[in-house]
């Protein structure tokens, strides 16, 4: 499914919280988002225990889920019922009767979305809550990462988005499990992310993937944009005009008005970037490097940003994620480092 596509998504199970104006809705639940990659899974076999709560949370949600689909028809065919019944059989009798069974029908659907919402939106918590509590346990290595502080309704404020400035025309940005870590005695901060703009019908998606922030060293006015290009489903940066092009090839693109910059990507710098790969799960990669902040957004693909539902859990993705998130982490600390004596 293509980024694209990828709107219509964000607008029926949004992945965005309705804030200040345009923000996104209050509840946790309606702020996250479950669908289906548009593929033919193989068996999978799960050897790490996180993966195997996974999957029995989803397990257990769809099932639930289907039942409550069971009950909705019965609901909706009850409803239906009461019409016919007062519009063929009360009709001729009293009006009154008439307009009592479409009021019953419509109160009877009206109360049971009131109480459906209500019993799934607890049961996809837990099952959120599952998911992101093991794939966190998995990713974030007690080895490599300490301090890590993670919740699914932890989000960051649209400011915290905007202010990167690699995107044009921000309106809307939504989050979700924002987690603070330290790697290397340095603090840095990922969450789930996406940002929108305003399109011709609705919102259209610039960024939606694992959004990064930590500070670092660079002292310039001007900031550096970097750009590490990916495959068709890319969605390149859209405030550049302004910047000169620092360097442009075929993986990587270095935007900035400050003739200096290339001093600040120092051969530490650019060593932990050149790591970072672009692939089929990690679309492309949008760095900000501001005067002693760090934005990264790394662009993934659905397979690892929308929870399954029907198919189980695919493990692959979490797992190149987990490789990454040490890449990017070595990479903003070496933005906070003091370059190394040759």
């Amino acid at each position: 499914m293509s980024k694209k596509d990828l709107k219509d998504k964000l607008e029926e199970e949004t992945l965005l919280e309705e804030k200040e104006g345009e923000a996104l809705e209050d509840e946790v639940i309606e702020d996250l988002e479950i669908e289906e990659p548009l593929f033919v899974q193989a068996e999978i076999t799960y050897e790490e225990e996180q993966f195997v709560e996974i999957e029995k949370a989803r397990e257990i949600f769809l099932k639930q889920y289907k039942s409550q689909n069971v009950i909705k028809w019965i609901v909706s065919i009850a409803a239906l019922a009461l019409i016919i019944v007062g519009w063929l059989i009360f009709l001729d009798k009293s009006i009154y009767l008439t307009i009592g069974s479409i009021a019953l029908s419509l109160l009877l659907i009206l109360g049971y979305n009131f109480i459906i919402k209500r019993y799934l939106n607890g049961k996809m918590k837990t099952y959120f809550d599952v998911f992101y509590n093991n794939t966190t346990s998995y990713i974030f290595d007690e080895n490599k990462y300490e301090d890590v502080k993670s919740a699914v309704e932890n989000k960051i404020e649209p400011v915290q988005f905007i202010e990167n400035n690699i995107y044009k025309d921000v309106v809307q940005v939504g989050s979700r499990n924002l987690t603070t870590y330290e790697y290397k005695k340095m603090t840095i901060q990922v969450c789930d992310a996406a940002g929108q703009v305003k399109a011709q019908k609705g919102l259209k998606p610039v960024f939606v993937g694992k959004y990064f922030m930590a500070p670092n060293l660079y002292k310039g006015e001007e900031p550096i944009i970097i750009y590490l290009k990916g495959n068709e489903k890319s969605l390149p940066p859209t405030n550049i005009e302004h910047l000169n092009v620092i360097s442009d090839d075929k993986v990587m693109a270095v935007y900035s008005n400050n003739d200096a910059a290339s001093k600040f990507l120092t051969k530490q710098v650019m060593s932990a970037l050149k790591k970072i790969k672009t692939d089929d799960v990690l679309i492309d990669v949008a760095i900000s490097i501001q005067k002693e902040k760090t934005f990264v957004c790394a662009g993934y693909d659905d397979t690892l940003m929308v929870l399954p539902l029907e198919h189980p859990f695919d493990p692959k993705p979490t797992k190149n994620y987990k490789e990454d998130l040490e890449k990017f982490s070595e990479f903003i600390y070496a933005l906070n480092t003091k370059p190394k004596k040759e």
